[in-house]
């Protein structure tokens, strides 16, 4: 380890411990506008009309920006709150003042403009910071009560919001007990008596660490408080802003940076010298001695399961192990560890927390049953993807992970899976999905965001994984190398690392420069990955015998495809990995809506799952959610079933009449309610003793099979729980566009059957059939080409290629309603559920993406059938060169001048895709309402390189099942 890494690190940990030594609080997170704006708007109830705090208004006029505005950190919510709480001062300030200072007018009067103009482009719905709808509201209700006319496009939004939160708040429950909602009591103004609160400020004078709650409740309870206003002067002198009227956020934050300093460099091997672990081991101890055993973010603050389990890790690195009973207690729920008693919404880096500090302890194998919960909740929010896409909580994850697999826990992986076993295949899709995340957004300078904090959390993580059996026994070059390059720009801005940027979210975001070094430290002092393989691999990553030997079978045919050439081996081996797990999962339901009786070996089975994982790794952007994955293969499954079961089971059953079965499509799709398919059997009102024959008895026993089938079908599709909470014009596209997919199957099936009997009528009349041999050698007999040719004029006459290939065989290759449900899924997935955007419903957009599906699905099917003509022919199926078109004028015709037509037509196709591709890139905003149709375009990168993938494929090898 670099010398001057340990002695830097030693000096950092030289000024905590002295800091924990002594009895004053302290912290060093970045200042806040929004804290220091409340500050300054605490009257001095010793001088009538003045204030106690005039520096803080002097450092918000000093940083108001040249638009009127004040910084936005990180969101565009960081800059609304900024503004609004100093505007409000301004305003506060100027009602006092007598005269009026004519440059506050002025100030005043831009900021507004500035205020409304960030609210208009505020995405209201998209922000997840906590308590925001409350703030935001409270601080345009003061701000319109005071006469500033703001006004935004969403505010009605905002109020809805702001009424569905309050509601959940009745003021006996911020009167009777202590909780979260004591940081921002200036949320509650109006709704809250705050003499009533007082009982609950910290023995430091504060609420609950908060600058900006203390001034709210110093300026709105009735009776002064002494200690409330001596914290507010020791906030304005110790805090990071050194005296300049500037306030942080939080403070003293002390536990929060001692613990996450220590267990920071503990992870990596950084040790601890004697005087500084003593000083820091009685600070941490005296902590969770008190009697709940349980600490917040510093020493008088509400307990938080976060804190309290880098306490207890804190401890276990420098020999004490604390009993985790208090802590389990406290933050154990039903399914996941909570961060606080009553929290809003369930935190993965909480929870992240709380596995490392169960898994670092030696008597782990006792906590089997916690650490399965905390692992499950974790893997459970990252394959749904409800998370945002954030390095440091994979860096936790990654951490966590790791500890797993350290030598000796055996016994605990034993124990895993007898209590979990889905949760071997749940943690190494959940751990390449990261570490296809964390390489796929490397920069070429060899950063993550350009930040060096970030470029820590993404270092970190690599080493980490690079530890896990499954990542040791892939190419660790690439993994080495992307390490290599992260620390190689830490080191060559190590000036930078004490400048702690804003990825910490509070009610505005902020920085920590004390955690930023530790991390950047952390990063810089990691070892280089070496190969190595692990004796716990076999155990935890086994596969089913064949599985990786078909997965490789089949990442070798793709990578002859263009699509794939060129692209690195290191991606491929993670998505081959991916691929192989998710076999599994297809393999238990591939018989969950369609029986497989009687049919070949289902070879697609084995590209299924690569094909989407490794499209997915070819974007450069962050991948789709696992859950989206994972229900797009399983579609793709049944979208190769549905195609077998209406070859075999519908349309080779001449018995059946085709219009029966168009009529009972008909029928699946009669419900009312927008998703649901009527649950119509085609018996309802006929009585089976009045069938004239056994015949038709079987008959009917039939299509009620087949109703029976295709309703669960429909079901799947429709009944997804992302489709059900997409909009309704999204649904309603796809119950539109799946319908016409099992017509087109009938459709086919009735123009299969047209042309095998005018080929057995010309075959009776003394015409020459041709014999499938013909066929596999590629068209030699030209009556065979003129049979096909003839044969597909009788059945369709006058109908063009561009017409069929645009429509009835366009549907047919389920493209069209497939690229409907995956824009459900991703449309949904990033709404958070709450219904998304409909896509379809601006004409422009609706017209281009439509375009750009009829492109794709007409391409599809000519590299399709360019690889299956002797499939085709076989089993009587049209295909694209059958058509009159394709018999050239020249004479003899061949099939191989045939194909080279029907290429020329598939690549004119590609030239229109690539052209409505880009257009809606231009339009990407209209898809969601800024980055949300951003997310949109560029999840659908992965559905048309996944179709187009498959007929690349078909170009080379025929993988569909033999059906007849």
């Amino acid at each position: 380890m670099d010398s001057s890494i340990v002695a830097q690190a030693n000096a950092l940990l030289s000024r905590l411990a002295l800091q924990c030594s002594t009895s004053q609080g302290f912290g060093s997170i970045s200042t806040s506008i929004y804290d220091t704006a409340w500050v300054s708007m605490v009257p001095d109830p010793r001088v009538e009309s003045a204030w106690l705090f005039p520096e803080s208004f002097e450092y918000l006029l000093a940083t108001q920006l040249t638009d009127g505005g004040w910084p936005s950190y990180a969101t565009t919510l960081d800059g609304i709150l900024n503004t609004a709480a100093a505007l409000l001062s301004l305003r506060r300030h100027l009602r006092s003042a007598s005269p009026a200072h004519p440059d506050w007018v002025s100030r005043s009067s831009i900021a507004e403009k500035a205020l409304c103009a960030m609210l208009d482009d505020w995405d209201v719905l998209a922000n997840d910071q906590v308590g925001f709808e409350l703030l935001v509201f409270q601080h345009i209700k003061m701000l319109r009560d005071d006469g500033a006319d703001i006004r935004f496009a969403n505010m009605g939004t905002l109020a809805a919001l702001y009424d569905e939160k309050i509601a959940k708040i009745p003021p006996f429950s911020v009167h009777k007990a202590p909780s979260t909602l004591l940081h921002s009591l200036e949320a509650l103004i109006g709704h809250i008596d705050f003499d009533q609160v007082g009982q609950w400020r910290e023995s430091n004078g504060s609420m609950m660490g908060s600058p900006s709650s203390t001034a709210a409740y110093l300026i709105h309870a009735s009776t002064w408080d002494n200690e409330a206003e001596d914290y507010l002067r020791r906030v304005l002198s110790q805090g990071s802003g050194n005296g300049n009227g500037s306030v942080p956020s939080a403070w003293p934050t002390t536990v929060f940076e001692v613990t996450w300093v220590v267990a920071t460099f503990a992870a990596v091997g950084i040790s601890v010298d004697v005087p500084e672990s003593t000083a820091i081991r009685n600070f941490v101890q005296g902590l969770l001695a008190s009697p709940n055993g349980t600490v917040g973010f510093s020493p008088s603050a509400l307990p938080d399961a976060d804190d309290t389990a880098m306490a207890i890790a804190t401890l276990q690195y420098l020999g004490k192990a604390p009993d985790l009973g208090p802590f389990i207690d406290t933050f154990e729920a039903d399914s996941h560890f909570r961060t606080y008693n009553a929290e809003r919404n369930p935190s993965i880096s909480a929870n992240c927390n709380a596995l490392i500090c169960l898994l670092s302890r030696d008597d782990r194998c006792n906590y089997v049953p916690k650490i399965v919960k905390a692992i499950r909740f974790i893997c459970n929010q990252v394959i749904a993807g409800n998370h945002q896409s954030e390095f440091y909580w994979m860096k936790l994850m990654s951490q966590a992970f790791s500890l797993l697999f350290i030598d000796g826990n055996e016994l605990l992986h034993q124990q895993l899976l007898e209590h979990a076993p889905e949760l071997r295949s749940d943690i190494i899709q959940v751990s390449l999905h990261v570490l296809l995340s964390i390489l796929q957004r490397q920069r070429p300078d060899g950063s993550w965001e350009g930040v060096c904090e970030v470029t820590a959390y993404a270092t970190l993580s690599l080493k980490s994984l690079s530890s896990l059996p499954w990542t040791s026994q892939m190419r660790c070059s690439q993994l080495a190398l992307s390490m290599e390059h992260g620390k190689s720009f830490l080191l060559a801005r190590r000036d930078q690392w004490c400048h702690g940027d804003y990825l910490w979210t509070e009610k505005v975001t902020y920085g920590c420069g004390i955690l930023s070094e530790a991390y950047c430290l952390s990063a810089a002092a990691i070892s280089p990955i070496s190969e190595k393989d692990s004796q716990l691999s076999y155990q935890w990553a086994h596969l089913p015998a064949g599985v990786a030997q078909k997965v490789k079978g089949a990442r070798k045919l793709i990578q002859r495809t263009p699509l794939f050439q060129g692209t690195s081996p290191y991606l491929l081996d993670i998505a081959e990995l991916q691929a192989c797990y998710s076999i599994e999962t297809l393999e238990r339901g591939k018989h969950q809506v369609f029986p497989r009786t009687g049919l070949g070996e289902d070879k697609y089975l084995a590209f299924i799952p690569l094909t989407w994982t490794a499209c997915s790794v070819l974007q450069r952007h962050k991948p789709l959610s696992i859950s989206t994955l994972r229900t797009m293969m399983s579609l793709s499954m049944l979208n190769y079933q549905v195609d077998e079961y209406m070859e075999t089971i519908v349309a080779d059953n001449t018995s059946l009449e085709l219009d029966s079965v168009r009529l009972l499509v008909d029928g699946l799709f009669e419900g009312e309610d927008g998703h649901r398919p009527k649950n119509r059997d085609i018996s309802d009102g006929d009585d089976d003793t009045h069938m004239a024959d056994e015949d038709s008895v079987s008959l009917r026993k039939v299509e009620n099979g087949i109703a029976t089938t295709l309703r669960r079908y429909v079901a799947w599709v429709l009944q997804n729980p992302s489709v059900v909470a997409s909009a309704a014009g999204n649904q309603n596209k796809l119950r539109y566009e799946l319908r016409a997919f099992l017509l087109a199957h009938i459709t086919q099936g009735e123009d299969n059957r047209r042309i095998a009997s005018w080929k057995q009528h010309r075959s009776c009349d003394g015409e020459r059939r041709s014999p499938s041999t013909d066929i596999d050698s590629g068209y030699s007999d030209d009556g065979a080409v003129d049979s096909s040719h003839a044969a597909t004029a009788a059945a369709m006459p006058g109908r063009s290629f561009y017409n069929w290939v645009r429509t009835t065989s366009a549907d047919h290759t389920s493209c069209p309603f497939s690229l409907v449900f995956f824009v459900c899924l991703v449309v949904a997935g990033h709404a958070g559920g709450a219904g998304g955007n409909d896509v379809f419903a601006a004409p422009r957009t609706a017209y281009v993406l439509e375009d750009l599906c009829r492109h794709l699905a007409s391409l599809c099917r000519m590299y399709n059938d360019y690889g299956s003509v002797a499939r085709d022919r076989a089993e009587g199926n049209m295909n694209s060169v059958d058509f009159p078109e394709f018999r050239l004028s020249s004479s003899p015709s061949s099939l191989d001048r045939a194909k080279q037509e029907l290429m020329w037509i598939a690549e004119y196709e590609r030239r229109g895709l690539d052209g409505a591709v880009a257009e809606l890139e231009k339009m990407a905003a209209a898809l969601g309402g800024g980055s949300d149709g951003r997310t949109v375009v560029e999840a659908l990168a992965v559905f048309r390189d996944v179709t187009d993938l498959y007929g690349q494929i078909y170009v080379i090898r025929d993988i569909a099942t033999r059906v007849r």
